[in-house]
């Protein structure tokens, strides 16, 4: 499946809302799909809460739920979650276990075509845009990918993701390399322990239990949409957590667009979900662009060229003494 950003422009994303869950005009994709939400590996691996009091609230895809943020608020001024047995719940606003469901909303979809879809679950439509971090690679590639790294063997794409290391009332983002391996793409992360402690670790993908401290490496794949027939993208999974609504208070007054995990999706993840290949495409492309008009400055001067290959850095900072055009 191909997605295409016909404005190439950067993408703003949002939470789905009470109404949009809960209520009797809740999105159609919804009512078909269901309210409960699965965690990636990668979001347990960060520290999302988990429901552990069993497997009987449960996606239509047999996966259990966890605890997601909403963009509402409650009456008492904390924030609305969707707790794994679909019920609302209310939480602080700082909480860090708490996991994301990002959202795209119609003025962001208009701007994709999508050469395929799929049906999923129920009949529901999926379309794919991104790619991000997600589950477990296979125990053979993870033990691979292991002894390579000890061996300083890996191949980095060159692309970094961003995540929160926990702390609490502070965000200290960390970047953490993709790495390519038989033509996918691989991160490796260290577990963090959920907010609060947990009297039985999350269960991984693979029906082992994730352990704090331990590492796991985690296959890079296209994100899956639900796409509602209202324009709505809603992800098919909690794709990360580690990032409260709010950083240094409890309340939440219902303003998503003024909270903490606002702006990170817009500026990290947003970021984060584009293939690497076409980071470095748009990347390579850039920096031609700057060596031809470069060129075409130092030719009007009659400065001499220099053959020998140079940095954007250099590139730039000789662009700049000549004057911008």
């Amino acid at each position: 499946m191909l997605i295409v950003n016909l404005w190439e422009t950067v993408m703003h994303f949002t939470l789905l809302n009470n109404n949009q869950i809960w209520s009797n005009d809740r999105l159609a994709v919804l009512w078909s799909y269901g309210i409960a939400t699965a965690a990636t590996d990668l979001a347990i691996t960060l520290g999302a809460m988990m429901n552990n009091r069993g497997n009987y609230d449960v996606t239509p895809d047999g996966e259990p739920g966890c605890y997601v943020w909403t963009s509402s608020a409650r009456d008492s001024h904390l924030p609305n979650m969707v707790q794994p047995d679909r019920t609302p719940g209310g939480c602080f606003a700082n909480r860090f276990s708490i996991a994301t469901r990002p959202v795209l909303p119609p003025e962001e979809t208009k701007k994709l075509i999508s050469s395929a879809t799929k049906k999923g679950p129920n009949g529901v439509t999926i379309v794919e845009y991104g790619e991000y971090p997600q589950m477990l690679a296979d125990v053979d590639t993870a033990q691979e990918l292991e002894e390579r790294a000890q061996a300083d063997a890996l191949n980095p794409t060159g692309k970094m993701y961003t995540f929160n290391a926990l702390s609490a009332n502070h965000f200290h983002p960390y970047k953490c390399p993709e790495y390519e391996y038989q033509g996918k793409k691989y991160i490796c992360v260290k577990a963090k322990e959920v907010e609060g402690g947990t009297p039985t670790p999350a269960r991984l993908s693979d029906g082992s239990s994730c352990l704090e401290g331990s590492t796991y490496w985690l296959e890079v794949k296209p994100i899956e949409w639900l796409a509602d027939s209202s324009g709505y993208w809603v992800s098919k999974k909690a794709l990360f957590s580690g990032v409260p609504l709010n950083m240094n208070t409890n309340e939440y007054y219902g303003h998503f667009e003024l909270t903490w995990l606002s702006s990170y999706l817009d500026h990290y993840f947003a970021e984060d979900i584009q293939p690497s290949n076409e980071q470095m495409k748009t990347q390579t492309q850039e920096e031609q662009k700057l060596a031809d008009r470069l060129s075409k400055r130092q030719k009007r001067y009659g400065i001499s060229i220099n053959t020998a290959p140079m940095s954007v850095e250099e590139q730039l900072a000789n662009y700049i003494k000549l004057g911008k055009s």
